[in-house]
């Protein structure tokens, strides 16, 4: 039941959030591409450098997390890739099929779950995937920019910072972490708003696209985490780590990408929705099969 209870105060909020955005979406239009931009250069860069920057990790537990990690987000951008290939959307649903929400959602259940020791785990594989989506998502969302666009922005510079000040065991101060994170802090509610906002002009014959690419990021992207961690044979609470963050949902920041970069904003917003919908049934599953450590 407390396992229950914690994924409904995890994803009720999110989706009043988004009813929010939606509400004051149908009243008045939100300056999407504005608000993206200043996500991007200004709040998510906040975020990570005082949530990752602020906090030691161990090095040694950073590889063998970071290269499930990454299998993870490959294995799932793959066969993304070969299952739409005729579709012209195919490069959008790779984002929200790749990435995923492995901060707001995950913390929460690998504390309840598996206590510190298991939140210092789910905190690396978020390092991890936050690394490759502020660059490998940028060059996917950003097409023809490529590469340029990941040092253009500011997220490559301070993701690579703060992993180095994590792992060299002299993070940030507190004085310096608090103000990051009271900007920082200002990235989600924003996004979940934007993403309410969008909502409204959700197309209905994408619905089926969404509910694909959200069976890719839950099933599949839980398929790829089950193989790596026996390939890697990772200890307990690495492997429930990288278990319980290959099976969260589609995260919210690949919508702020789909915006900025104009690439299917919509269905984007929809997938994200449906897969966090559906994570409240598979999220449960996932428990099970780990187990107690």
């Amino acid at each position: 039941m407390e396992i229950i209870r914690t994924i409904l105060e995890s994803t009720l909020p999110v989706f009043a959030i988004v009813a929010v955005g939606a509400i004051y979406g149908r009243r008045k239009e939100l300056p999407a591409r504005q608000l993206s931009d200043l996500l991007v250069w200004v709040l998510i860069p906040c975020l990570v450098l005082g949530s990752v920057g602020g906090q030691s990790i161990q090095i040694e537990a950073l590889w063998g997390i970071g290269l499930a990690a990454m299998a993870v987000v490959l294995g799932c951008g793959l066969v993304t890739w070969l299952v739409f290939w005729h579709r012209p959307e195919r490069r959008a649903l790779l984002l929200p099929t790749m990435f995923m929400n492995s901060a707001n959602m995950a913390f929460p259940l690998a504390l309840l779950a598996y206590g510190e020791l298991g939140l210092t785990h789910q905190v690396i594989f978020y390092v991890a995937i936050n690394i490759l989506h502020v660059t490998l998502g940028v060059a996917i969302a950003s097409k023809k920019r490529g590469l340029g666009e990941i040092f253009r922005l500011p997220l490559i510079y301070t993701a690579v910072i703060a992993l180095a000040l994590a792992a060299s065991g002299h993070p940030l101060p507190e004085a310096v972490v608090k103000p990051l994170n009271l900007v920082g802090r200002a990235t989600i509610p924003l996004m979940l708003l934007l993403l309410g906002s969008r909502l409204l002009s959700t197309r209905l014959k994408q619905v089926g696209l969404a509910l694909a690419a959200s069976f890719i990021r839950l099933a599949i992207g839980l398929a790829f985490g089950l193989a790596m961690v026996a390939l890697l044979d990772l200890d307990s609470h690495a492997r429930a780590a990288v278990l319980i963050g290959s099976a969260m949902p589609a995260a919210v920041l690949n919508f702020v990408f789909s915006e900025k970069y104009d690439m299917e904003p919509e269905l984007v917003a929809s997938t994200v929705v449906i897969s966090t919908a559906l994570s409240i049934f598979s999220i449960p599953f996932v428990l099970w099969w780990i187990g107690p450590l």
